[in-house]
């Protein structure tokens, strides 16, 4: 995208100078001008938004690293609401007597709510 951005500032610069040269219509300029500028902003835009989605993702993998160095070091099986919350994006309790888990990290769980009921 950079390159593609470079690219059109490097041919808005040429046409702009070729423009001063001829002397040509000067309402076509406007027009390729405004064109290059509308594509030069939209890559723009791609560009801060790849860069949000890159720092989301550095900061959520750091989280994922400190939630499992939490559980790797935990030697007991029940948590508080804080550690919960850490770790579980929602929990959702189906009509068929499940629960289902959604974690941070993207996976599911799928639980019985019934601990004698086998059918997963």
């Amino acid at each position: 995208m950079q390159r593609q951005l470079n690219a059109l500032d490097t041919k808005l610069e040429e046409t702009v100078a070729l423009s001063q040269k001829s002397g040509g219509d000067p309402q076509k300029l406007m027009n390729v001008v405004s064109e290059l500028c509308r594509q030069m902003t939209v890559l723009r835009e791609r560009i801060d938004a790849a860069k949000a989605n890159v720092e989301a993702d550095s900061n959520l993998n750091f989280e994922i690293k400190r939630i499992t160095e939490l559980l790797e070091n935990s030697t007991t099986t029940e948590f508080d609401d804080s550690a919960i919350r850490m770790l579980v994006e929602t929990i959702r309790v189906m009509t068929d007597g499940k629960i289902q888990i959604e974690l941070k990290t993207g996976e599911t769980i799928i639980e019985a709510l019934d601990p004698t009921d086998d059918e997963m």
